[in-house]
């Protein structure tokens, strides 16, 4: 049937489209992971400090910081599981902003 698309032929094409752009995010994201950027940034290395207190401890450290976002609970929570399975490591970190990036896309698309 030619013509234009209707709305039940649109729906996988436009699928279709987003699990392309998901798939070349992801490549983007984890391609060179653990050597790009360099090192660590200072926003891995303070994040990881409350990340691995969760890890060891299962409770965030009392330590008070006066910017950044790394002292708010979601963080390190929902990084420490990363650490539980990659290991105490800067690539657990990574892996865990690559994994919240991929929903963010997917929340952004529905």
């Amino acid at each position: 049937m030619i013509g234009p698309p209707t709305a039940d032929r649109q729906w996988p094409i436009a699928n279709s489209l987003f699990i392309a752009i998901l798939l070349l995010a992801a490549f983007l994201r984890l391609h060179d992971l653990d050597k790009i950027p360099p090192g660590v940034t200072h926003d891995e290395a303070d994040t990881g400090y409350f990340v691995e207190a969760v890890y060891r401890t299962g409770r965030l450290s009392p330590v008070e910081t006066p910017y950044g976002y790394a002292y708010k609970p979601f963080t390190p929570y929902s990084a420490a599981p990363f650490m539980a399975l990659l290991g105490p490591n800067d690539f657990a970190l990574r892996v865990h902003a690559v994994f919240w990036s991929m929903v963010l896309l997917t929340f952004t698309h529905l």
